[in-house]
């Protein structure tokens, strides 16, 4: 996905399009302050998505002066989205009319989820991983996080399909927690440069990773949050805008959430957030 060139710290923003927000014309105002666009999919019509995808991809260009990465995401409802679960491979047959491997695809970018693509058949996977569009490989879960030990495991399967880039988001209970599944981000960026690591259930845990090695981080554009602890793509613009150096250099602990924490409170008021509401995170 290549650096950003929108702040001095590398976090590549990604403004989410959804079913309910694709002809607001509030997402046009910010859709200028992100690197990536997400076409959350699975909230269309299955026989519209390849066409939704390339008109959007159109628009951008369009009104945006400027080309803008799409990245396709037909989520499943286990993982927070409107595609059935027992319906995942339903949605082979959609991603092979994106034109994955045409000169100008209808995305530059697919998400799909790391157990799902190690259950396809080895041609199917072929077809989805060798193609122009690049492969994000993702794991969620909107109960909890893991220890340490079985996010290695996790990365490790990851990387042997040499995916383009991985992604993960887990719901954290607590402080501590949130800590260890930040200690993973280093790891994760050495593993890829298209790496992103979101901590659901607060301000902290969406901002972090990007000055910790893991560029992406993704932000809602009009309407409201669609995920835990989700901030807004101006929001996150003015975040990391307004840096004058990357205190994540030091350790990563409970002084840094604090550092966040408090970032959030003072720069991005909009939030609706309250300060107890950042601690119990």
């Amino acid at each position: 996905m290549g650096e950003s060139i929108k702040n001095r710290f590398g976090a590549r923003i990604i403004g989410i399009v959804t079913a309910a927000n694709r002809t607001d014309p509030a997402i046009w105002d910010a859709l200028p302050v992100c690197d990536i666009v997400e076409l959350r999919a699975d909230g269309f019509a299955p026989a519209d998505i390849p066409g939704v995808a390339r008109e959007l991809k159109q628009e951008c260009l369009r009104k945006l002066g400027h080309p803008l990465e799409m990245l396709l995401t037909i989520r499943l409802q286990r993982d927070g989205g409107a595609w059935p679960d027992a319906e995942a491979r339903a949605r082979i047959p959609l991603w092979q009319r994106l034109g994955l491997h045409a000169r100008d695809p209808a995305c530059d970018w697919i998400d799909v989820e790391v157990e799902e693509f190690a259950a396809l058949t080895e041609p199917e996977r072929v077809g989805i991983a060798s193609g122009s569009a690049r492969l994000l490989l993702s794991h969620h879960d909107m109960r909890k996080s893991l220890p340490l030990p079985e996010l290695r495991t996790m990365l490790e399967g990851m990387k042997a399909f040499r995916p383009a880039g991985m992604k993960f988001a887990l719901r954290y209970a607590s402080r501590e927690e949130l800590i260890e599944l930040l200690r993973f981000a280093p790891e994760v960026a050495a593993a890829t440069p298209n790496g992103c690591l979101l901590g659901m259930g607060g301000g902290a845990g969406r901002v972090l990773a990007p000055l910790l090695g893991c560029p992406l981080t993704y932000g809602y554009l009009c309407g409201g949050a669609v995920a835990p602890g989700q901030l807004s793509v101006i929001s996150l613009d003015r975040f990391y805008h307004g840096l004058e150096r990357n205190p994540a250099d030091g350790k990563i602990d409970s002084g840094l959430l604090d550092w966040a924490e408090a970032r959030i409170l003072k720069t991005l008021p909009e939030s609706g957030w309250n300060e107890g509401d950042m601690l119990a995170d």
